[in-house]
C-alpha cells in the first residue's frame, strides 16, 4: 500500500513548513530511515527521514515551497511506476559528472570559502542550493558553510552562471579556497570536479559501517516516562547527527535522559562522559526571535545625527537603541566583523560613553552587526549573554534576538526585538 507523505508538524505552534531540500529523486529507492528531505521552521532546519520503504514515484512540491503542516507532498510506493502529476525533483547533494574533456575549472568570477569568525581556518560545505550550469543573481543563496559555531548560508555575490562547482557537500574547505566559478555566459558543460562530489547521505552510511553494536550500547538506557520517542522523531542539526555517527553514540539517549530537543553539536559532548539526568523543569531553552525591517531611514537618520548631532559613531547609535529597548542603562557590546566596541550606554543620544572592549564589566547585550558581510541567515545559538544579530539581504535588514530562557522571558524577549526592530526602522520615535 502506498505510504502518503506529508508536511510534519515539528513545533507546538507550526502551521507550515518551507521544503528547503530534497534528499531523494523521483524514482530513487528508499530505505525506512533515510533522509528523505530538509524543513526549516521559524526555529530551525531539521532533516525529516522516510517512514516506510519502497519508491519515491509522487513528487507534489518543489523544493523553496512553503508547505501546511499535513499537506501530501510525496508517495513512496512499494514498485516503480512514477506518476505523470509528480514535480521533477533532483536531490539538493547531487550533481552531473563532469564533462572528461574538461580537465581545468572555467575562467570566471571566483566564489571562495568565507572567513565567518575570527578563529575559523576552514568551513564544512553542508548543501548547494544551485546546480551546476543554473542561472544565479547576486543575492541568491549559492550553499549553506558550517563552522563550529553554526550553519550559515552564503549568497553568489555576483550574477550570470553556476559555471564550476570545485568542492563537494562534506567537504572540509580552507578559507580562502576557491569552491566555485560563476561566469557571465551559460556554460556548454558546467566543470565538476567530480571526485570532491559525495553526498551527505553516503558519507553518513560510511561512517555508519563503522559502528559496532558493543560501542552503541555502551551506555545504559533508562526510559524517561513520556519522554521517550521513535528515533525517526528526534530533532537535531545536521553536524549534530554527523557527529553521532562517527563516534559511535545515539541521540536516543539525550532523549531517555530527560535532555530538551532540538540537539545541535555542543549537545554531543554530554554522551561522552558519565551522565545524571536533570531537572527536566528546570532544563535551559533557548529563545530564538526574527525580525525584518527596512533600513533606509536608519541610514538618513545616522547622516543626521552625524552632521546636526556631532554623533559620527553609528555604533553608539545602535548601542543607544539597544539600551532604550531595554529600557534601562546598560552596558552594550557592539561587534563588528573583526573588531569589538563595548559601550555604557543610556537612551539618550550623545550620552553613550565608549569604554575599553576588555574592561570587567560583563555587558548587558552583545551586538552583532553582519550588515556588511554575505551573511544572510543565522542560527549561532545562545551565548553567555543575550544577542542581537543585524544581518542584510537587499533592502531588507533582518535582526535576530538569540537568548536562554533564564536571561529572557518569552514576553521580555519580544519586547526587546519589536522595540530595536522599531528604532531602526522609525528611527525618529528614538527622540521622542
Amino acid at each position: 500500500m502506498p505510504l502518503e507523505v506529508i508536511m510534519p508538524a515539528l513545533g507546538m505552534a507550526q502551521d507550515s513548513g518551507v521544503l528547503v531540500a530534497w534528499h531523494k529523486s523521483l524514482g530513487d529507492a528508499v530505505d525506512e530511515g533515510d533522509i528523505l528531505f530538509e524543513v526549516e521552521t521559524d526555529k530551525a532546519t531539521m532533516e525529516v527521514e522516510a517512514q516506510g520503504t519502497g519508491f519515491l514515484t509522487k513528487v507534489h512540491v518543489e523544493a523553496g515551497t512553503t508547505v501546511p503542516v499535513g499537506e501530501r507532498i510525496a508517495t513512496i510506493s512499494e514498485t516503480l511506476e512514477i506518476h505523470s502529476e509528480s514535480v521533477a525533483v533532483l536531490k539538493q547533494d547531487t550533481f552531473p559528472a563532469k564533462a572528461e574533456d574538461q580537465s581545468e575549472p572555467p575562467i570566471g568570477q571566483e566564489i571562495i570559502m568565507p572567513a565567518l569568525g575570527m578563529a575559523q581556518d576552514t568551513g564544512l560545505i553542508v548543501s548547494w542550493r544551485k546546480q551546476p550550469g543554473e542561472a544565479v543573481a547576486a543575492e541568491d543563496i549559492l550553499f549553506e558553510v558550517e563552522t563550529d559555531k553554526s550553519t550559515v548560508e552564503v549568497a553568489t555575490g555576483h550574477n550570470g552562471f553556476l559555471a564550476g562547482v570545485l568542492a563537494g557537500v562534506g567537504d572540509n574547505v580552507q578559507v580562502g579556497q576557491v569552491i566555485a566559478v560563476v561566469t557571465a555566459d551559460a556554460p556548454d558543460v558546467p566543470y565538476v570536479r567530480s571526485s570532491k562530489v559525495t553526498t551527505k547521505v553516503e558519507k553518513e552510511a560510511t561512517s555508519a559501517e563503522l559502528l559496532t553494536t558493543e560501542f552503541k550500547t555502551s551506555l545504559p538506557i533508562e526510559p524517561v516516562g513520556n519522554l521517550q520517542r521513535e528515533a525517526d522523531r528526534i530533532l537535531a542539526s545536521p553536524k549534530a547527527r554527523r557527529l553521532v555517527l562517527e563516534q559511535g553514540l545515539e541521540l536516543s539517549q539525550l532523549v531517555n535522559l530527560g535532555y530538551p530537543q532540538p540537539y545541535h553539536a555542543a549537545d554531543i559532548d554530554l554522551l561522552k562522559a558519565p551522565l545524571e539526568k536533570p531537572n527536566i523543569a528546570n532544563a535551559e531553552s533557548t529563545r530564538h526571535l526574527v525580525a525584518e525591517v527596512t533600513l533606509g531611514e536608519f541610514i538618513e537618520f545616522s547622516n543626521w545625527a552625524a552632521d546636526m548631532a556631532g554623533i559620527s559613531d553609528p555604533k553608539s547609535l545602535l548601542a543607544s537603541f539597544a539600551a532604550a529597548s531595554l529600557g534601562h542603562p546598560a552596558c552594550i557590546e557592539v561587534e563588528t566583523f573583526g573588531k569589538v566596541h563595548r559601550y555604557k550606554a543610556t537612551s539618550r543620544l550623545g550620552a553613550t560613553v565608549n569604554c575599553p572592549s576588555q574592561s570587567d564589566d560583563t555587558p548587558d547585550l552583545r551586538l552583532r552587526d553582519l550588515r556588511n558581510t554575505s551573511v544572510k541567515k543565522v542560527h549561532f545559538g545562545p551565548e553567555e549573554v543575550p544577542v542581537l544579530t543585524m544581518s542584510q539581504n537587499g533592502a531588507l535588514l533582518r535582526v535576530t534576538l538569540e537568548c536562554t530562557n533564564s536571561q529572557f522571558s518569552a514576553r521580555d524577549a519580544a519586547t526587546l526585538l519589536a522595540e530595536f526592530a522599531g528604532r531602526l526602522n522609525q528611527p525618529l520615535r528614538h527622540l521622542l
